[in-house]
């Protein structure tokens, strides 16, 4: 939901599904479906417990994980600086 609060706030799609690793085609249909059918649309999707998970998600979840290490490494450095 935040997604797509997001972009109804004027943030650039693009800008928000390269943000959050996922394609810009999805966040579209994510607020298509909020706009017809209101929040509770997006209520319960999600990968549902013990689904696989593609090697496309897996690399998307390792290189958000590997950005996020780096952001906080270089916040530490920077607040030793």
């Amino acid at each position: 939901m935040a997604a797509v609060r997001r972009v109804n706030e004027g943030e650039s799609p693009h800008a928000v599904a390269r943000d959050l690793d996922v394609n810009a085609p999805l966040l579209w249909r994510w607020r298509k479906k909020v706009t017809q059918q209101g929040e509770s649309a997006l209520k319960g999707i999600g990968r549902p417990k013990g689904a696989k998970v593609s090697a496309e998600a897996t690399e998307a979840s390792w290189r958000l994980s590997i950005k996020l290490c780096w952001r906080a490494a270089h916040l530490e450095l920077s607040k030793r600086a």
